[in-house]
């Protein structure tokens, strides 16, 4: 979906497409259709309609080029921002082979956030016209935009791919899953069921005499649809990839976290044991932040005697202490560094400790990569 660039910030460049027309008459003729009357001259209701699709559009673009912002400060790519008929679309790419589920819920989050604070901007707008007695055009303007900008923000919470809603659920579905194909075939399914929904409901409402709301339902529908079939691989970013390339690739959720202030006895009673781990290794917490990891292993190195009165904070490896991987980090590198790390390194996103690596997971990762490639090359040379 291709448009024609008016545009750059910061060097992305800014698309507009074809189907945006649709969505400026869309709000000018509902504009024109609200304000109408014998006290509104004709000038002013054209400037009114303009006005109110012109700053819609700058909405939209303020909405995407959040998108885009941290999708930079994540480094990540971004290619370019479309604006059509359904909003807009910012087109990023992870800067690494390894997707970063909490990163990309995060760069999408940042869209409908931009669009909140807007709401509060055109709605403080809209009565500070009243309390001051501005121009009532102004003011049926402002308020005007603060609706347009609430109907946004409610239709992209969605929880529907391509809307920002159905993104976001991606994301959670799949960092609480572990299985980025289900989750984003979850959300294309939740895409096409709102599409088709609202077709319907653009059909009764034509039926009913609401053209224009009929209209713009069934414009949103069908252009949700599209996006679904032509778009669906968006829908599972990570699908793409069949092998397991990189230590990002071995994590799937958050590490399991004790605190740091437990006793070393209360570790190995009520974690550990309890949870049938023998060399699986744990976070450890303190104010809220993955500090170190603690395993079995560290645990039986203090004294028996001394395991009640000691704490998981003096006998972990600290977070300084332990290898640092990245989660783009090759695994044959990874199992370089971590030959002489207890076993155990710790991955780093953003400054944060997000995942606790075990070496033996490594080495069986890239056995099974080895035994992947190995099988391709004897099916390669097959004759079919």
């Amino acid at each position: 979906m291709r448009g024609f660039t008016f545009l750059r910030v910061r060097g992305i460049p800014i698309e507009i497409h074809a189907s945006w027309l649709v969505l400026f008459l869309i709000i000018f003729q509902g504009v024109m259709g609200r304000f109408r009357g014998p006290e509104v001259a004709l000038p002013t209701l054209v400037a009114m309609a303009t006005a109110c699709s012109l700053l819609f559009f700058i909405s939209i673009l303020l909405h995407e080029l959040e998108h885009a912002f941290w999708a930079l400060r994540a480094r990540w790519q971004v290619e370019r921002i479309t604006l059509y008929g359904l909003g807009g679309l910012a087109w990023v790419r992870p800067g690494g082979p390894y997707f970063s589920l909490r990163t990309d819920f995060q760069v999408t989050a940042a869209g409908p956030v931009v669009t909140a604070v807007l709401i509060l901007v055109f709605g403080a707008t809209e009565r500070a016209g009243e309390a001051l007695g501005w121009p009532e055009p102004v003011v049926d303007v402002a308020g005007y935009l603060t609706l347009m900008n609430v109907g946004l923000l409610v239709f992209n919470l969605a929880p529907a791919f391509p809307l920002d809603g159905g993104q976001m659920l991606r994301a959670w579905l799949a960092r609480r899953s572990g299985d980025s194909e289900a989750a984003g075939r979850t959300v294309l399914r939740t895409g096409a069921v709102t599409g088709y929904a609202l077709v319907g409901g653009a059909i009764v409402l034509l039926v009913t005499g609401m053209l224009s709301a009929g209209f713009t339902a069934a414009f949103a529908g069908l252009l949700i649809l599209f996006l679904v079939a032509r778009y669906s691989t968006i829908a599972s970013p990570t699908a793409q990839r069949s092998s397991i390339e990189v230590v990002g690739d071995l994590l799937q959720k958050s590490p399991v976290v004790v605190p740091a202030e437990g006793s070393v006895t209360d570790f190995l009673d009520r974690t550990a044991r309890a949870r049938g781990h023998s060399t699986r290794a744990f976070g450890v917490t303190r104010d809220g932040e993955v500090v170190g990891y603690m395993s079995l292993g560290l645990a039986h190195q203090i004294p028996a005697e001394e395991r009640e009165s000691s704490t998981v904070l003096g006998a972990m490896v600290r977070r300084e202490e332990a290898i640092q991987l990245d989660p783009n980090t090759p695994l044959e590198q990874a199992l370089e560094q971590l030959q002489d790390a207890n076993d155990h390194g710790v991955v780093v996103e953003d400054g944060r400790v997000t995942a606790i690596v075990l070496r033996q997971a490594v080495a069986e990762a890239l056995l099974e990569a080895a035994d992947a490639r190995r099988g391709r090359s004897e099916l390669a040379g097959l004759q079919w």
